[in-house]
Protein backbone atom coordinates (compact mmCIF):
# COMPACT_ATOMS: atom_id res chain seq x y z
CA UNK A 1 0.00 0.00 0.00
CA UNK A 2 1.86 3.55 -0.38
CA UNK A 3 1.41 6.12 1.65
CA UNK A 4 3.56 9.46 2.25
CA UNK A 5 6.94 8.84 2.44
CA UNK A 6 7.34 5.70 0.63
CA UNK A 7 9.76 5.30 -2.18
CA UNK A 8 8.60 3.30 -5.42
CA UNK A 9 10.65 2.56 -8.55
CA UNK A 10 9.59 1.74 -11.80
CA UNK A 11 11.04 1.40 -14.99
CA UNK A 12 8.63 4.07 -15.98
CA UNK A 13 10.78 6.81 -14.29
CA UNK A 14 14.98 7.23 -14.36
CA UNK A 15 15.38 6.89 -10.84
CA UNK A 16 13.42 6.31 -7.63
CA UNK A 17 10.26 8.89 -6.14
CA UNK A 18 9.42 9.28 -2.66
CA UNK A 19 5.68 9.80 -2.37
CA UNK A 20 4.91 13.34 -0.76
CA UNK A 21 0.86 13.21 -0.82
CA UNK A 22 -1.64 11.05 -1.83
CA UNK A 23 -4.98 12.45 -1.93
CA UNK A 24 -7.92 9.66 -2.55
CA UNK A 25 -10.79 10.82 -4.80
CA UNK A 26 -14.19 9.29 -5.49
CA UNK A 27 -12.44 6.65 -8.26
CA UNK A 28 -8.89 7.31 -8.45
CA UNK A 29 -6.04 8.48 -6.25
CA UNK A 30 -3.94 11.36 -7.25
CA UNK A 31 -0.40 11.25 -6.36
CA UNK A 32 2.00 13.79 -5.94
CA UNK A 33 6.30 12.55 -5.55
CA UNK A 34 9.61 13.96 -5.52
CA UNK A 35 12.73 12.56 -7.26
CA UNK A 36 16.41 13.58 -6.08
CA UNK A 37 17.59 14.49 -9.73
CA UNK A 38 16.77 17.31 -12.09
CA UNK A 39 17.15 18.14 -15.81
CA UNK A 40 17.63 21.35 -15.61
Amino acid sequence: MLKDGSIIKSSNWPEPVEIKLIEEKENYCHTIGLTNKSDN
